[in-house]
């Protein structure tokens, strides 16, 4: 009973068929038997975490940090616990330690990768899961999280591929399913989109992720009440989640609740200027008769860049809506921009 070699080989085995549980009792006794080894309580952390323990699973990693300060595997897994709960700015500087205490630690960039998706920084993102992919070629999660950055950059072509590429070696892949998701959003296949994202709902560490997904997929099917069900179970948790109040803006003035809309709507333009969230005020704003205010706000959606396949479909009606309100109403003075708006 104390062999520990056996037993860490039979946690090997326990994780590779998905029973965390047992793999953990053999940990605890690993544990007890060698309490400050690092890479130990790196791998006891890391099944913490995918359990969802995640409170106990920092407090391992800072347990095995204050033994060894410099330990790449244990930063790589602070990381990707701070990711796992939405800390996106202690992610990032766990993954960067990470990195700077070994360079070629292909985890520590497709997690910082990831961050950086998440963060909305596709181009940094890019770069990073590049390098992920060059030193451990067959990583699927670096794999993933590079075809979310490409659907998030407009690169359906490239990214779908991908996806297909991970959930061809695993049809369970988390974060692959999440991109699918999104792809399919992005192609308006409301019901499809629904069916991948609901395993990942309370079921996996992007739960609150595919909860704002969806509730969009219910928006797009027409069913604003459900979204909003979805959204507000994220803000619960997640009280500076934008993306759930932009989705709950969304779904509020569909259900013609347009001051709590507003406020929503506003929430998100406070702290982050998103075409979308312009779009969507812009509708609130033309629905409760202000239209010097929509106006104002359809100019703005058409002079951002696009950060997302959705702020690119906002963007497009966007100059749709100031063309087609150009041809009803005439500019004062007969004066015109020359983009068919009024000077």
């Amino acid at each position: 009973p104390n062999y520990a070699e056996a037993r860490l080989l039979r946690v090997t085995a326990y994780l590779s068929l998905a029973r965390a549980a047992q793999a953990l009792t053999d940990l605890d006794e690993l544990l007890r038997q060698r309490p400050n080894d690092v890479p130990l309580l790196v791998l006891h952390a890391n099944v913490l975490r995918e359990m969802r323990q995640t409170d106990r699973a920092v407090s391992e990693l800072t347990r095995a940090l204050a033994i060894d300060p410099r330990s790449a595997v244990a930063h790589d897994g602070l990381g990707y616990t701070y990711l796992s709960i939405g800390k996106l700015a202690h992610a990032l500087t766990s993954f960067d330690r990470a990195v700077e205490f070994n360079p070629k630690d292909g985890s520590a960039f497709a997690g910082r990768g990831e961050t950086y998706v998440f963060l909305g920084n596709v181009p940094k993102a890019l770069v990073d899961l590049d390098q992920a992919l060059v030193l451990t070629p067959l990583n699927d999660e670096a794999r993933a999280a590079r075809a979310l950055a490409l659907l998030m950059k407009g690169n359906s072509a490239e990214a779908v591929p991908e996806i297909d590429r991970v959930l061809e070696r695993n049809p369970r892949h988390a974060l692959a399913l999440l991109a699918r998701g999104v792809a399919m959003l992005g192609s308006s296949q409301y019901d499809r989109a629904i069916v991948v994202l609901d395993p990942l709902v309370g079921n996996s560490r992007y739960d609150l992720y595919a909860r704002v997904l969806r509730g969009r997929a219910y928006l797009g099917r027409g069913e604003p009440a459900k979204a909003l069900d979805d959204v507000n179970g994220v803000i619960l948790l997640r009280p500076n989640a934008l993306d759930a109040f932009l989705v709950r803006g969304m779904a509020r003035s569909a259900l013609k609740d347009y001051d709590a809309a507003l406020g929503d709507l506003d929430t998100v333009l406070k702290d982050q200027e998103t075409i979308e969230a312009y779009w969507a005020r812009a509708r609130v704003y033309e629905a409760t008769n202000r239209p010097d205010r929509a106006s104002a706000d359809l100019r703005r959606a058409t002079e951002l860049a696009p950060r997302s396949p959705f702020d690119t479909v906002a963007q497009l009606a966007a100059k749709m809506k100031i063309e087609k309100l150009s041809k009803q109403t005439p500019c004062p003075s007969g004066g015109s921009s020359g983009d068919g708006s009024c000077l």
